[in-house]
């Protein structure tokens, strides 16, 4: 039986768990930002990090990976876990790193709630403000007490979710054991084969066999999960609270099934109607007529248009898909170039020509370096002086790789509290493109910050709005814009929206991506790298694309060379 050992974003969500204890003790914040950074470069590693180890490679060859954090690396790989966390573990009621996913709250204000108030959980700390017991400790008075009362309400109330990309890791080591062990005889169903940004579970459609239930519990000792049986299904209960949920089923209702568990209960709802008034049929799942057929022959016997499980939602699907209209969603493979990438020059951990040589790995014909700029001084971010000098050495790197990459000067400017842009229009004109964010003041009115976003707009620079809504799953709610307003501005401007890949933004939302497409505005799906393993990330932008209905014509950087080149120097 073959060894499933750590992926990258498993080895990195251990270290970013250490480098929290570490925080949380007053630990050197030196040793602490290592842990991070580490954690960062090994998420978006191209290679697989175990698989080096095993190999007997230097991993400490890869920037931020020193002999010490290699070590741990080794443990985690050899041994799944560490020992200073499971102590970390046993010391610290886990309740209280919860409150890590409320806005406002860190490491500091968490230790103060803890050694203070002896809060564990976030129903502690709920109760402690319902009380009045913060006000006059600084950090938490009137204002913050209401803000905290508000978020946290809502965390606790909410539906455990997991974002996709966390429990993909999980689904493809799950999906190799079955391959392994059992053939192709499964298939992972429900919103996680849509892609939504978050599930709630993982549903997995299983052949019925004698000894599926054997392999399904070798793989629970394997992986020290807990296994449970039900009538009709096995569920594999992660102590996360992730739950994998096995159905049976059998070969002759496979495609069926699939079109079952695939799609959310709007779709299955209006596709039930939609066979019961065209075949006059009303037990579907069951029915013989569609026993052993895939699900391709089901679409095409109801002379319907096949469905890609993406956008299986219950919208307006299924009508198009009568009218053989289902538009062809776009691919990866689509994708020419990224153009939202930072480097050395600012918070990347890869110099430009590293992350050129990167992309044409890829098969790139392009891509943009677009840097923090000055205002942003948490991340290093360039004036007009450095600025310059990386431009100079971008020619310089054109012309040493002419005629088998370009590189495009961009820049990620800071818009910033009017609507003003963090570098002068004297400077933003020596580039190919601008793309314009928001990284401060996310609590201005809805008004404001949709005057604010429309203003950068009007600038003639301003070529891409990035990270349009500013939300991180999870962790921060989008700022308050109205996003209509954008988008239609955009059309108006000419501006292009950035579909951020960067799987705790996904930023815009699917509901966005869908109202861009029909209003005719364009769309940049961007990685965001700030590493060589950066690109990686761009698949969940591919992702969440799809599930916007979106096309390869209406994104910018599928454009080849010659296009996109033609489209910068246009303008707006």
């Amino acid at each position: 039986m073959k060894s499933f050992y750590p992926t990258n974003e498993e080895i990195a969500s251990l270290l970013k768990e250490l480098a929290t204890y570490l925080e949380f003790e007053g630990e050197n914040p030196f040793k602490i930002r290592a842990y991070k950074n580490a954690a960062r470069v090994i998420s978006g590693y191209g290679d697989s990090i175990a698989d080096l180890v095993i190999q007997g490679k230097d991993i400490t060859s890869i920037p931020g990976i020193g002999k010490n954090i290699e070590k741990k690396i080794k443990e985690i790989i050899n041994t799944g876990s560490l020992q200073l966390i499971q102590r970390y573990r046993e010391k610290y009621p886990q309740g209280i790193f919860e409150l890590l996913n409320i806005p406002g709250i860190g490491i500091k204000k968490i230790r103060i709630l803890y050694e203070k108030f002896n809060v564990t959980s976030p129903e502690d700390f709920l109760i402690l403000i319902n009380n009045g017991n913060l006000r006059d400790i600084p950090g938490f008075g009137e204002k913050s007490e209401r803000k905290f009362k508000k978020a946290l309400e809502s965390y606790i109330k909410r539906e455990k979710v997991f974002k996709f990309c966390d429990v993909e890791p999980l689904v493809i080591q799950f999906e190799s054991y079955l391959k392994e062990s059992y053939g192709s005889n499964f298939m992972v169903v429900g919103s996680y084969r849509r892609k939504k940004e978050v599930v709630s579970n993982i549903d997995v459609l299983i052949k019925d066999s004698y000894e599926k239930d054997q392999i399904i519990k070798r793989y629970a000792d394997l992986k020290d999960i807990k296994f449970l049986s039900e009538k009709d299904s096995y569920i594999l209960k992660f102590s996360s609270g992730l739950r994998f949920n096995l159905i049976n089923t059998c070969n002759k209702s496979w495609g069926i099934d699939l079109i079952k568990y695939t799609g959310s209960v709007e779709f299955n709802n209006k596709f039930c109607d939609f066979v019961k008034k065209d075949l006059g049929i009303s037990n579907i799942w069951g029915n013989e007529i569609f026993y052993n057929k895939c699900e391709e022959e089901i679409f095409d016997e109801l002379d319907i248009d096949y469905i890609p499980p993406e956008i299986r939602e219950g919208k307006e699907e299924l009508e198009l898909a009568k009218l053989r209209a289902i538009p062809h969603l776009i691919e990866q493979s689509d994708l020419k170039g990224d153009l939202h990438i930072h480097t050395t020059y600012t918070d990347g951990s890869n110099t430009i020509e590293e992350m050129v040589l990167a992309a044409m790995v890829l098969g790139f014909e392009y891509i943009g370096i677009t840097d923090h700029s000055k205002r942003l001084k948490i991340a290093n971010g360039l004036d007009e002086k450095r600025l310059m000098r990386q431009l100079d050495e971008i020619d310089e790197i054109n012309e040493r790789y002419k005629g088998k990459i370009r590189v495009f000067k961009g820049i990620e400017v800071d818009i910033l509290d009017n609507g003003s842009l963090d570098l002068s229009d004297s400077i933003l004109k020596e580039l190919d493109y601008v793309i314009a964010s928001v990284h401060s003041k996310f609590n201005l009115s809805e008004k404001d910050q949709t005057k604010r976003i429309k203003r950068a707009m009007d600038n003639p620079h301003v070529t891409i709005i990035g990270h349009p809504t500013g939300r991180l799953i999870g962790k921060r709610p989008p700022y308050k814009v109205d996003m209509e307003q954008i988008i239609k501005h955009a059309y108006t401007t000419g501006c292009v929206l950035e579909l951020n890949s960067q799987p705790d933004r996904l930023d815009l939302n699917d509901q966005y991506l869908k109202m861009a497409k029909e209003i005719g505005v364009k769309v940049a799906i961007n990685s965001d790298a700030h590493s060589k393993g950066g690109f990686n990330v761009l698949k969940y932008g591919i992702y969440q694309a799809r599930r916007g209905w979106l096309e390869k014509e209406d994104v910018i950087n599928t454009y080849p060379l010659t296009e996109i080149a033609d489209f910068f120097k246009k303008g707006k």
